[in-house]
């Protein structure tokens, strides 16, 4: 059986914002490496290993991955339960969105993620510009894409190609603003919740959306 690292809260920090960026509320629970409680998945779970380069499809996406560093690959997962398939997403060189069949076995289609759609940080340069995670929003039929070199979630509708928002990662205590560092993981829930987990800091933040 496969092992799950839990962290275990420590700190609760008020924060808040809203989806067009405002803040507005957010817990942050933090934890110490190497202290994680280890959870056992359950024995039922079947787990497939698919390689993206079995799937029908993917010589249009083959040239994205020939020259790319083997650390810039695929980085996040989810399941847009709108259109029955997942999307797959690429960190860098370039930053890749893939949506791939719900039987996993064909690549439908795929789109570069650059400043013309609205992907950009005016902090670091186009060629630095990573995504290190994404969630499908159903409620709003929307990906919420986060990048850790950017620090900030970007809100892009599939339809349109664009981002819609962004806004940085971060929560304000005592009066001051701290950036939320290497952000790599991405996820939302049915009640108006969006988790963000700091690789760096070993912290999981809770935002409350509006």
């Amino acid at each position: 059986m496969g092992l799950l690292g839990a962290i275990a809260p420590s700190s609760l920090i008020p924060a808040h914002f809203t989806a067009n960026g405002r803040l507005v509320d957010a817990h942050h629970f933090s934890g110490t490496p190497g202290e994680n409680e280890p959870l056992q998945s359950p024995a039922s779970v079947d787990i497939q290993d698919i390689p993206l380069e079995t799937l029908k499809g993917y010589q249009a996406i083959r040239p994205y991955f020939l020259e790319t560093d083997h650390n810039k690959g695929l980085e996040g997962i989810t399941w847009d339960a709108s259109r029955h398939s997942f999307f797959v997403i690429k960190e860098s060189q370039p930053p890749l969105l893939i949506q791939i069949s719900e039987e996993l076995d064909a690549i439908l289609e795929h789109r570069i993620l650059t400043q013309e759609n609205g992907f950009l940080d005016t902090d670091i340069p186009q060629e630095k510009f990573d995504v290190s995670g994404m969630s499908y929003d159903q409620a709003r039929d929307k990906l919420w894409i986060v990048s850790d070199k950017a620090k900030r979630v970007f809100v892009y509708d599939w339809e349109t190609n664009n981002v819609l928002t962004s806004f940085p990662l971060g929560y304000g205590e005592n009066g001051t603003y701290h950036e939320i560092r290497k952000a790599e993981g991405i996820a939302l829930d049915g009640n108006g919740r969006l988790y963000i987990v700091s690789d760096s800091e070993a912290s999981l933040y809770v935002y409350h959306v509006q």
